[in-house]
């Protein structure tokens, strides 16, 4: 687990705080320090052309199954559809990356009306923070809070929605938390800011990190059908993976 991630988290996610938002241009390809300039907002290029999402081409950790995932990375509220199908659709994304929004927005509504929801394969959510190591982290981590209350996929939709719009204020507040929370339909506000500083949601996400690096992740998005990654996230693709699977 990243020490320094947790301990910066835990101080600005405080009711009392705000977060900067400091990142890149190329801030999707993961590994890459993120500059010190006020996070600007990218325009939206489609997910086939995303030059910066640096997801691998080539079979993830031969051996390594799908369902691997631990509870702590993945609460059930991450996962979409029927925990027992067969097929795994993995995606790790980052809350402020516009690659991101880009497949959330345009991809996963029809991954899920035609894969999902045909119950031949279950879609899992995941983090991966590569744009800034707190704002993106207090989204990730704010979304989990949303999903304790049993609005996850609620949240996760309004910030990728919003995302422009968060971008380009360049500073995640209360105010902010409280709006996106409101508009996700969440039913206590003062319960979901006390648990942006909890313990075992920041954790959560540390783990998922955690876990994509042990699967090779290197970038923002990454769709692994079943443990492998996909070339390129978009539906075609991860639809010809799923029927080679299955």
């Amino acid at each position: 687990m990243s020490t320094v991630t947790n301990r910066a988290s835990r101080i600005l996610l405080s009711s009392v705080g705000a977060i900067t938002l400091i990142a890149g241009l190329a801030a999707c390809a993961g590994g890459a320090e993120s500059p010190t300039e006020t996070a600007q907002p990218e325009s939206t290029t489609s997910a086939t052309t995303s030059e910066t999402s640096s997801a691998p081409t080539t079979t993830q950790g031969e051996g390594v199954p799908a369902g691997t995932y631990s509870s702590e990375a993945t609460p059930e509220y991450m996962v979409i559809g029927d925990v027992n199908a067969p097929i795994e659709i993995r995606v790790f994304s980052d809350y402020l990356c516009p690659h991101c929004a880009t497949f959330t927005n345009g991809e996963e509504p029809q991954i899920i009306q035609e894969l999902v929801e045909s119950g031949q394969a279950k879609l899992v959510l995941s983090d991966f923070i590569v744009v800034d190591q707190t704002g993106s982290t207090a989204l990730a981590v704010a979304a989990r809070a949303a999903g304790e209350q049993g609005k996850y996929e609620e949240f996760h939709q309004v910030v990728m929605t919003e995302q422009d719009n968060i971008r380009s204020g360049g500073v995640i507040d209360q105010a902010l938390m409280v709006s996106l929370a409101e508009k996700a339909g969440v039913p206590d506000t003062e319960e979901f800011l006390a648990a942006l500083s909890s313990a075992d949601l920041i954790a959560g996400v540390n783990a998922s990190q955690d876990e994509g690096r042990t699967l090779n992740v290197r970038g923002t998005p990454t769709v692994l059908v079943n443990g492998v990654a996909v070339e390129m996230p978009t539906f075609a693709a991860v639809k010809d993976a799923v029927d080679a699977v299955g």
